[in-house]
């Protein structure tokens, strides 16, 4: 197995969690680094290393970003070169030594019952540090590294899924799917909107999938959506594309060599060079940000179309009792206070420099502040989402007993398995919260993704339903009758009636 490789395989070992991300990347540098270690007993003992490292730790524990440690766990922050883990035969983790010596006894206990249990329980013993292994271990571009990979899973997560909510408020707010017709998206050859408009069409109403909302409002003279309904795939799109350019650097960074020096062991040459330096992933972070950010401007936008009476024809604020109850009001100004704090937060770190140690670190990547921003940014962006989401299962309420087609149904089935109809006011937060948690375990999309691979296995021509509002080069193909009795014969509704003719009739 390659380093790359092993590299890659650490990522499934541990809990998706910050501390555990940090963990893998340490190990996987120690893995693929050219920095002297011991690579045989790295690869043989790469499990150690990753049980060692990860302490628990609860998502939510504030992160502090030491100078000396990168942000690594306690436990280690103070191993430097030359220091070694506990013997196969000690307690506790305190009882490692620097090269100051050991640890006097009234100094803090690095320790946690966690580690002796893990490590009995998989019948492991600690791996010996050697030379230059310490400070491997605290390199910072890893701490980059590592907080960019969970910030890009979780948002590649969240962006997926956002696809499936805005495909969710279109049908509830009686959007049109023409928009999304495939001739359309192949004039601009961008793959991230040709991909977002496939997957919308395969949610909206369709041969394969019939929707009896979408079949209400055909006839309606609407010509076209808002942009955060039809501009969808466009918007959407790019942040697809840019998610997919920062897993690639990423995942290059995750299995580069960024220590240093670095001993080409091939020549027996140790050369002092600048691989530690953080602008690739610092870029990748501040890229993330800027991008996941859109999918809840746009996101925002919606929810404020779907309370809003005077633009989805819905009751005001989503609640049957208005003015008693104040309904989606607050949810909506805390997804428009996300959005605002984002617009903050997404300002790149990696632009700024400055000058430190006597001149010689005279650029720098700002890096490791990035990396926790962007964080920050995918945190508001999923409860954005899950604010949008929660509201348009709320508004599809007063348009039944219509139903949306299947793999929609399938979306507002799995919110209603945790999180209730909303009919008078109650304390939202912990509804937004466990919608949250739906979205960052992919629910929603595990939900409508064999639906969405279903309808492109059989649906082989697109589903191009006919309006009124449709424009034609000439007579153009024929117009379906909206049948109504009339002495028992169809008849054309007024409705039905070209955008030219009635565009004639307002001219004469």
């Amino acid at each position: 197995m390659s380093s790359a490789d092993a590299a890659w395989n650490l990522c499934h070992t541990l809990p998706f969690t910050p501390a555990n991300q940090r963990s893998r990347i340490a190990t996987s540098h120690l893995l693929s680094h050219l920095g002297g270690q011991k690579k045989g007993q790295l690869e043989t003992h790469h499990r150690e290393y990753l049980l060692w490292l990860s302490p628990p730790r609860t998502d939510r524990q504030p992160l502090e970003i030491y100078p000396s440690s990168a942000g690594l766990p306690a436990h280690i922050s103070k191993i430097q070169e030359g220091s070694r883990a506990p013997p196969d035969n000690s307690d506790s983790m305190a009882n490692y030594t620097t090269p100051e010596g050991p640890h006097e006894e009234d100094e803090p206990q690095h320790t946690t019952p966690y580690l002796e249990t893990v490590l009995e329980a998989h019948d492991l013993k600690p791996v010996k540090l050697g030379p230059k292994e310490g400070i491997a271990l605290i390199n910072g571009t890893q701490l980059i590294t590592s907080m960019g990979a969970e910030a890009v899973e979780r948002a590649e997560t969240v962006a997926r899924q956002a696809d499936v909510v805005a495909a969710l408020s279109l049908e509830v707010l009686k959007g049109t799917s023409r928009a999304f017709d495939s001739d359309v998206h192949k004039l601009r050859h961008h793959k991230g909107q040709m991909d977002v408009a496939r997957r919308i069409r395969a949610l909206l109403h369709s041969d394969t999938f019939v929707s009896e909302i979408a079949e209400s409002h055909r006839f309606c003279d609407r010509v076209q959506d808002a942009y955060t309904l039809r501009c969808t795939p466009q918007v959407h799109g790019i942040v697809h594309d840019t998610l997919h350019f920062v897993r690639g650097i990423i995942t290059d960074e995750m299995n580069s060599a960024t220590d240093n020096p670095l001993v080409i062991s091939e020549r027996k040459e140790i050369i002092s060079a600048g691989n530690f330096h953080g602008e690739y992933p610092a870029k990748a972070v501040d890229y993330l940000a800027i991008a996941i950010h859109e999918i809840a401007n746009m996101s925002e936008r919606r929810i404020e179309r779907l309370v809003n009476p005077a633009l989805s024809e819905l009751p005001a604020f989503l609640v049957s009792e208005g003015g008693l109850n104040s309904g989606f009001m607050i949810a909506h100004c805390t997804a428009a206070a996300l959005v605002s704090e984002n617009k903050v937060l997404c300002h790149p770190a990696s632009v700024d420099s400055l000058t430190t140690s006597a001149g010689t670190e005279d650029h720098v990547s700002m890096g490791g502040f990035g990396a926790r921003k962007a964080l920050m940014v995918v945190e508001n962006v999923e409860r954005v989402i899950a604010i949008e989401l929660m509201a348009a299962c709320q508004a599809i309420e007063f348009l039944r007993p219509l139903k949306t087609t299947t793999p929609l149904e399938e979306v507002i089935k799995v919110v209603r398995s945790v999180v209730r109809p909303y009919d008078k006011d109650r304390f939202l937060a912990p509804d937004i919260d466990t919608i949250t948690e739906l979205l960052k375990d992919n629910k929603i999309w595990l939900a409508v993704r064999h639906h969405i691979e279903h309808y492109h296995s059989v649906q082989h021509v697109e589903t191009r339903v006919f309006s009124p509002s449709m424009s034609f080069i000439g007579s153009g193909p024929p117009r379906p009758f909206k049948r109504s009795l009339n002495n028992g014969r169809p008849t054309r509704s007024p409705a039905t009636k070209t955008k030219r003719q009635r565009t004639c009739s307002k001219n004469n």
